[in-house]
């Protein structure tokens, strides 16, 4: 399993339109190893760019509303 990156990104986490898998563990605050369990399993939306998964930060939203409870439903 990839290791997350070490590098800072410069620009502040809910302006960019991707997400790493770092980034959503910090935001769902989950841990990596969760996280990447749940975007291998098609359980949160991703997408690949070459051989980087990244989340788009709307479709996490969209996830996160779905997946409330008392939020819209499936």
């Amino acid at each position: 399993m990839a290791q997350p990156r070490k590098e800072p990104n410069q620009l502040p986490m809910m302006s960019r339109l991707l997400l790493s898998t770092v980034d959503v563990a910090s935001l769902l605050d989950l841990s990596y190893f969760t996280t990447s369990k749940m975007i291998r399993e098609g359980q949160l939306p991703s997408i690949k760019i070459g051989t980087n998964i990244r989340v788009p930060l709307k479709a996490l939203e969209e996830w996160i509303e779905k997946n409330t409870e008392g939020g819209e439903k499936k």
